[in-house]
């Protein structure tokens, strides 16, 4: 998933769950130790939440945050940390001038 997406979809996990559940904002909010104005900004799909903050809320539904591979069709994915963290990608990579 593109990362200019992720906010969108993070919202409507949030916002169908929340609904589903049949809870207000309020009750969700309480539920989760944060504010209704988060859970607000957060439906809205809010580039600039905090994070601990949606855990607690994905938390609610049985859910969290952490790390997956993602699959995007060989082009580029960055590697672990243990294997350097540098992009792996099919295209040819640009030299880099040498910093002395």
């Amino acid at each position: 998933m593109p990362l200019s997406t992720f906010p969108q979809s993070l919202a409507g996990f949030v916002r169908a769950s929340r609904r589903k559940n049949k809870l207000t904002q309020e009750q969700l909010a309480e539920h989760a130790g944060v504010g209704s104005r988060f859970v607000s900004d957060l439906e809205s799909a809010k580039p600039t939440v905090r994070i601990d903050k949606v855990d607690a809320v994905l938390r609610i539904f049985g859910r969290g945050l952490g790390i997956v591979q993602h699959v995007n069709g060989g082009k580029e994915e960055w590697a672990d940390a243990e294997e350097g963290c540098s992009l792996i990608s099919s295209r040819a990579a640009p030299k880099r001038a040498r910093q002395e």
